[in-house]
C-alpha cells in the first residue's frame, strides 16, 4: 500500500498540466476499410492541441475507432493499438482486427497518429511521392522536390 501510495503522488507531483485536460470525442463516419468488422466499431476524432505546451493554441483533429469487444461484459481497461509507422494510419486496416483474440474480452482503440491517415491536418507529400524519384537523376532535381513538399505543410 506504501507503494502505491508513492506511485500516486509521484503522478499527481509530475504530471504535466496538459494530460490533465480532457477532450472531447466526435463522432464520425466510419472510413473505408473500416466496413465489416465483426464487432461494432465507432469511429470520429478528438482534437487536441497541436502543440502540448501551448494548449490554447493550434489545434489538430485525430482519428479515432473504437472496436467494440464481443463480450456481454468487457474488461474495464481498453487495450490501445499505437501503429509503429513512420507515416502509417491504423483507421484504414482496422478491418484486420476482426479475428483478434483482444475483442473477446476488451475493446480496441486504434488511432491515426497525428499527420497520417485520417486525422487533420495530414502531412502528405503528394507533389514529391506523384513524382518518380528514380527518374530524378541528379540530385539538386531531388532536394527541390522535398523543399516543395516541406514549403506545402
Amino acid at each position: 500500500m506504501f507503494l502505491v501510495s508513492i506511485l500516486l503522488l509521484v503522478n499527481v507531483i509530475y504530471t504535466p498540466r496538459a494530460f490533465a485536460q480532457t477532450f472531447e470525442f466526435e463522432s464520425a463516419v466510419c472510413p473505408e476499410g473500416a466496413e465489416g468488422s465483426l464487432s461494432d466499431i465507432v469511429c470520429g476524432f478528438v482534437t487536441v492541441p497541436e502543440n502540448w505546451e501551448q494548449p490554447n493554441g493550434k489545434q489538430i483533429r485525430v482519428a479515432v475507432a473504437v472496436l467494440e469487444s464481443i463480450a456481454a461484459e468487457p474488461e474495464a481497461d481498453p487495450v490501445v493499438y499505437i501503429e509503429g509507422g513512420p507515416g502509417f494510419g491504423t483507421l484504414k486496416e482496422s478491418w484486420m482486427w476482426n479475428d483478434s483474440t483482444i475483442l473477446r474480452n476488451r475493446d480496441l482503440i486504434l488511432f491515426d497518429q497525428r499527420g497520417t491517415g485520417y486525422s487533420t491536418p495530414a502531412l502528405k507529400c503528394s507533389n514529391v511521392f506523384d513524382t518518380n524519384i528514380e527518374d530524378m537523376s541528379d540530385e539538386d532535381q531531388l532536394a527541390m522536390a522535398f523543399r516543395m513538399a516541406l514549403g506545402s505543410l
